[in-house]
């Protein structure tokens, strides 16, 4: 065990080496546009013990297009056989960052031989879906694959697709232009098709999986799905989802009216559910998968930014038991956030909210409550009850009778006036008192 881990930091320490001397290149003036130089000095530090790159550090150096490029790597497939992490993600230049030109082909052609690679993370380029399938058929350990991706006219899944993607375990991805349709394409086909997938689609995209997940639930040719992380819309019922087991996070949007009710049955079994998101649920919805899921969950996010107060009480007003979090929680990340028509009529319990004990992160957007809340929470935080493990806060109150006769202006953002009062600085200083290490620390009133 002693020699694999001495293996590993010498690994590790390589790795820091080239990227450490990559930056040093970069900040080096009297080497500003000596390219050749620049590249020899690199070539002389690549490693047969190199197991990582960012190659996006080395792209600043050169021009666009410079056959440097193509050479280093060239140089890097000559003796880091074993590197296994190849990334073009984002480098020093901000103005590089945001360009995206089409990979050359020179580029591609030696990504494709690096035989042991496992993980490959394009951002600073884009790719067409035939020649990303080409691409992966040639990296046969490839697991974790992210790029942006042109569609061709003709685009479809064929049997090469499934060949080349079938041992990936992450294929995340960017569509060019914003495609929509083929984002929503891809997603599901690669549900149908590509049973080894943990994590899959756009980050931060929202795509329906269900009417899909359902089907691959009816079919008794399918396997275990592996996924991980579902983004569904509840329009339907849904009875069974015993394929997908190993979820630990789920996206629930409620679609329709909100009175309207599903049979929800197929999804109350996720053993390993950690990360929960609903959005536009009302009242009752809630209560259920908070009561399935509220004491396992490290991730909570209400996004009920839709609705209004009225919307989300469709039966009876909201209690202070539903938005209690005991402290049989596990929470470590909570966010919620409101519609700009929250009532001003309604509140919620932010101390209540506040309870549970492992609270990392909070936002908390537009949030309807009082200044009798505010005071309880202040008092809370001060006597160190609440928030004690918390690194990021942040709290943004809408403007109400209860406190508009206390706040004072505190600036304008974005054409909105932010406000603070007495309680909101005590809550800051309070929290910053006890936990110096937090990185951000805000509370604030706005008025809509």
């Amino acid at each position: 065990m002693a020699a694999i881990n001495e293996t590993v930091e010498s690994l590790r320490a390589e790795n820091e080496f080239f990227a450490k001397h990559v930056k040093e290149v970069f900040e080096n003036n009297k080497l500003r546009f000596q390219y050749s130089e620049k590249k020899t000095n690199l070539e002389a530090k690549i490693s047969s013990l190199l197991t990582e790159v960012d190659f996006a550090l080395v792209l600043d150096l050169f021009p666009h297009n410079s056959p440097f490029l193509v050479e280093i790597l060239k140089k890097i497939n000559s003796k880091a056989l074993n590197l296994s992490v190849f990334q073009i993600m984002e480098g020093f230049s901000k103005v590089r960052n945001a360009l995206c030109p089409r990979m050359p082909e020179g580029m591609v052609g030696e990504i494709s031989k690096m035989a042991n690679l496992k993980t490959l993370k394009v951002k600073q380029f884009f790719i067409s879906f035939p020649a990303l399938t080409e691409l992966c058929r040639e990296l046969q350990q490839l697991k974790n694959l992210f790029f942006q991706i042109k569609r061709e006219p003709d685009f479809k899944i064929s049997e090469s697709f499934l060949k080349a993607f079938g041992a990936l375990e992450i294929f995340q991805f960017t569509p060019i232009s914003y495609d929509i349709e083929f984002r929503e394409s891809l997603t599901l086909e690669c549900v149908r098709n590509l049973p080894n997938l943990r994590l899959l689609g756009e980050p931060k995209q929202f795509v329906d999986m269900l009417p899909t997940l359902m089907d691959y639930e009816a079919s008794p040719e399918s396997d275990q799905s592996k996924l991980t992380h579902l983004t569904i819309k509840l329009d339907r019922a849904v009875l069974s989802l015993s394929k997908f087991r190993d979820v630990t996070q789920l996206h629930i949007k409620r679609s329709g009216d909100p009175r309207l009710k599903y049979e929800k049955t197929g999804l109350m079994d996720f053993q390993n559910l950690k990360n929960l998101i609903l959005t536009d649920f009302n009242r009752v919805d809630m209560r259920i998968f908070l009561f399935f899921y509220g004491e396992r969950l490290t991730h909570l996010t209400l996004d009920l930014k839709c609705l209004s107060l009225r919307h989300l009480d469709v039966e009876m007003p909201m209690t202070e038991k539903d938005w209690s979090f005991s402290s049989d929680y596990s929470l470590k990340e909570l966010e919620l956030e409101f519609s700009n028509e929250s009532n001003r009529d309604a509140y919620i319990p932010l101390s209540d909210i506040l309870s549970a004990p492992n609270l990392e992160r909070v936002r908390m957007i537009r949030v309807p409550s009082t200044l009798e809340e505010l005071e309880s929470t202040m008092i809370l935080v001060k006597e160190q009850k609440i928030l004690k493990k918390v690194d990021r806060f942040e709290l943004e109150l809408c403007e109400n009778e209860s406190i508009s006769n206390k706040y004072i202006v505190c600036g304008n953002f974005g054409g909105v006036d932010r406000h603070t009062t007495p309680e909101c600085d005590n809550i800051k200083s309070g929290l910053r008192a006890f936990r110096k290490e937090a990185k951000i620390i805000e509370v604030k009133i706005i008025r809509m």
